[in-house]
């Protein structure tokens, strides 16, 4: 996928899930050149990697949330779940290290890591996108069917039934916005 391409798709996709982050065509364009560059190191499909900022974030940057633990009486911090892609990382704060570009390219790389794992231990049973959320007992199908999505395809015959209220509202925006821009 060229990077105009994957920008366009970004904007698209970010019409329908702003928030009130509109992101204007360079900053569009420089996060298809993030994405496309961690997904090529890491040999990652560049839709599967914004369906997962689709779903984790809704395209919005620049937001951390702490994790908690409770410890005795007391919640302790014990690490962030950054946004873009909602990627958890243990430890303190580091807006510094974790920088758009870096949360990009962990992710490919955790993506990378589950997907060989899942290759040799599950033989295709599934899709490796499993294990990046193991939380999530229907995780696989929320991801697979935005990835489609933004690929412009329909929900498959009976896949509504694994799909959650959030990721079917997800699915008909995205379809609907890409038929806009097509």
């Amino acid at each position: 996928m060229t990077i105009e391409a994957l920008a366009l798709l970004i904007c698209s996709a970010n019409v329908t899930f702003s928030h009130g982050q509109k992101l204007s065509d360079a900053e569009c364009k420089r996060q298809a050149e993030e994405i496309q560059v961690a997904a090529t190191t890491h040999n990652i499909d560049e839709r599967l990697m914004v369906a997962e900022n689709v779903w984790e974030c809704d395209l919005r940057v620049g937001i951390a949330r702490p994790i908690w633990q409770a410890v005795g009486k007391k919640r302790v911090q014990i690490g962030v779940d950054y946004c873009p892609m909602g990627l958890r990382v243990y430890g303190p704060m580091n807006r510094a290290k974790w920088t758009e570009a870096a949360i990009y390219m962990e992710a490919a790389r955790r993506m990378a890591k589950w997907k060989s794992w899942c290759d040799r231990k599950h033989k295709g049973a599934h899709h490796f996108i499993t294990h990046y959320n193991e939380g999530n007992p229907v995780y696989q199908f929320q991801i697979l069917a935005i990835r489609r999505a933004l690929a412009g395809k329909e929900l498959r015959r009976g896949e509504e039934q694994f799909l959650t209220d959030r990721a079917l509202e997800i699915v008909r925006r995205l379809t609907k916005a890409l038929r806009k821009a097509a």
